[in-house]
């Protein structure tokens, strides 16, 4: 592929401005170690490294063009003289839209979840209930790529934008036609999926999380409201959550609207009822009463649910009946309210990713119509994150659970103690245990028949990091192996 013309399917006035020549390039990379002849080498400056510190290595390697600021063109253009330079004031967003046209293949219906929490539920459940209809289909983020016809390295929630859109491009070879994919506040705003095709795109909810990054909440929401305003394409529909605040912020963004919730008109939550094993859904489609059985606990999983549900009528309306008749066959996604065991006494333990104040509230909430006895709680705050959510993870552990322990969650390089300490600070009922296995072990042993435990944080993650190191440790795991020790 051209360059030259690469660059003016995207913006002409640019093109014509940088005097690109006619050079055939071989691919794009953000790493100069990646780079092979003929590639173009795009050097971002990033908080942990300055990728134009690397242009000699990737000119070494064969790089025949250069995407950069206006300084590194004009420190090396005198250097490089046989190399192609283009300097952009988007070096972000440029890279989308150059990954989006040189790796143009993509799935025919994709759409985009955005919002703190049930980002990757929602389009799991999308992906599920698009494959019980017949349709070959993948889910992105989290979790890494799902799919029962195409496997890739687990990698980022959002990737970087050219290792997302030749994703793209592998997951259409292997045949899969639909594709859900989470789209973080990161992501969104480092234009990493710029230039995304997407013909429908969901909001779940917000709350408190990543500040460290957004500072603002104000920021936070604009960063995923740019999913709505800037990428969405003005003709296709925005799902939208009608029960929380910033839904008439968002209803604003100039799409067609379709709202999911007990507030909605379209997909209208009329009543739960929450049982052993799932709950009991009194739906109103479009105008049409149904009710569907949930084989999913908690209340905020019926709201990720029906916000798949939109996502999927929003992309093919005619499937309305199959498409609810596939809702009472979903399963549950790794780390979302997870089964990881049931004692001799009849007492459950979960594992649950919640990591933020909103996230534990809402999953306590859920956890509490389902049943009789009390509920335990297992909960850390991770390292290198902004401490400002401790303490209301701590308030909302306190107002909700019955008997919390605090222990140890990803402290990285930040001092474990102090990290229990900023979480009990609003949680003065709590039992404070370093060690995670053994605050695990001390709430299993403390459970009652009717209790449920909830251990928080991880979810599917695999290891608890400190000072660096990352040691094996799997919740779900941990908590069967103590069970067993238990039975015998």
């Amino acid at each position: 592929m051209r360059f030259g013309k690469l660059l003016e399917t995207i913006d002409p006035a640019l093109w014509k401005l940088s005097k690109i020549p006619e050079i055939s390039i071989g691919g794009l990379t953000l790493n100069s170690k990646d780079v092979q002849k003929n590639y173009v080498f795009i050097a971002i400056k990033g908080t942990a490294q300055n990728g134009e510190d690397f242009i000699p290595d990737a000119v070494k390697a064969g790089a025949i063009a250069i995407v950069c600021s206006k300084e590194g063109v004009a420190q090396y253009t005198p250097l490089y003289p046989q190399v192609c330079f283009l300097e952009t004031s988007n070096i972000r967003r440029l890279t989308s839209l150059l990954a989006a046209r040189f790796y143009s293949k993509h799935p025919q219906v994709i759409v985009g979840i955005t919002g703190t929490n049930g980002k990757t539920s929602t389009a799991e459940f999308t992906r599920q209930l698009w494959e019980k209809l017949g349709y070959k289909s993948a889910s992105l983020g989290t979790l890494g790529i799902q799919s029962t016809h195409f496997k890739a390295p687990k990698y980022l929630t959002t990737p970087d934008s050219i290792y997302l859109h030749k994703m793209l491009g592998e997951m259409a070879g292997h045949g899969i036609t639909h594709l859900a994919m989470e789209a973080s506040s990161h992501g969104l705003d480092q234009h990493r999926v710029d230039g995304v095709p997407f013909v429908a795109a969901a909001f779940t909810n917000l709350s408190r999380d990543h500040l460290e990054y957004h500072h603002t909440m104000e920021n936070y929401l604009k960063a995923k409201a740019w999913l709505f305003e800037e990428l969405l394409p003005l003709s296709k529909p925005a799902i939208l959550n009608a029960d929380i605040p910033e839904f008439d912020y968002l209803k604003k963004c100039g799409r067609p609207i379709i709202t999911y919730g007990k507030k909605a008109d379209d997909i209208k939550l009329v009543h739960l009822i929450p049982k052993k094993t799932g709950q009991e859904l009194h739906l109103e489609i479009f105008g049409t009463p149904y009710k569907v059985f949930l084989p999913l606990l908690g209340e905020f999983q019926a709201y990720n649910a029906l916000c798949a549900l939109g996502l999927v009528l929003a992309t093919e309306p005619s499937i309305q009946e199959k498409a609810l008749s596939a809702l009472e066959s979903l399963s549950g996604v790794p780390g979302r309210i997870e089964l990881a065991g049931t004692l001799p006494n009849g007492a459950v333990a979960y594992v649950d990713y919640a990591h933020a104040s909103g996230g534990i509230e809402t999953l306590l909430k859920s956890l509490r119509p389902h049943t009789k006895g009390d509920i335990w709680i297992v909960m850390g705050g991770g390292g290198g994150r902004d401490p400002s959510t401790r303490g209301p993870m701590g308030k909302a552990a306190q107002d909700f659970a019955d008997h919390v322990i605090i222990t140890d969650d990803n402290p990285r390089f930040e001092d474990p103690g102090h990290i229990r300490e900023q979480i009990k600070a609003e949680c003065p009922k709590a039992q404070e245990i370093g060690d995670r296995r053994e605050a695990i072990s001390m709430a299993l042993h403390k459970l009652h028949s009717e209790d449920i435990l909830v251990i928080t944080g991880k979810g599917p993650e695999d290891g608890q990091i400190i000072q660096g190191i990352t040691y094996p440790f799997l919740d779900k795991q941990v908590i069967q192996s103590l069970i067993e020790e238990m039975t015998k």
